[in-house]
């Protein structure tokens, strides 16, 4: 191989490794955009002050089901509280109590999560079933489905 030929072949090797890594930039791009449009399932957590989880209220998109975590055992129970908005304000949606146990969780199943509504939700402990009073609650989650 002369020295005159060096460069030539440096600009090809140049040139195809920019082209794999374009290629490889846009299949990255085009993959994470595929998964994004599955990746509806949410989550929500009441911490106590160690950081600890108290409960935890997830969505699962399949099936638009609400898991209903009571992650304790320190004598409450949790609840589950869901919103949507329309009509410029938040509306009640479903909720659900878990009085359970510890590492128990029920199911909020007999819903509809459309997208074309905001939704949010939140996880509290409670003294039992009737109680109207959280003692604790988790921030609210907001969400859209992707429809």
């Amino acid at each position: 191989m002369s020295r005159t030929e060096l460069p030539v072949i440096w600009r090809h090797f140049l040139r195809a490794r920019r082209q794999a890594v374009i290629a490889l930039g846009a299949a990255i791009i085009t993959f994470a955009g595929v998964n994004s449009a599955y990746a509806d399932d949410y989550s929500v957590a009441l911490r106590n002050s160690s950081g600890s989880n108290l409960a935890i209220l997830n969505f699962i998109d399949d099936g638009d089901d609400f898991h209903v975590w009571d992650m304790r055992a320190d004598g409450h129970g949790v609840r589950a509280y869901v919103e949507r908005f329309y009509a410029e304000r938040w509306h009640f949606f479903a909720t659900k109590y878990n009085g359970g146990g510890a590492n128990s969780y029920t199911v909020i199943n007999d819903v509809d999560v459309l997208s074309a509504f905001a939704h949010r939700m939140r996880i509290c402990t409670v003294d039992g079933s009737g109680d109207e009073n959280p003692n604790q609650c988790s921030n609210w989650k907001s969400f859209t489905e992707v429809g």
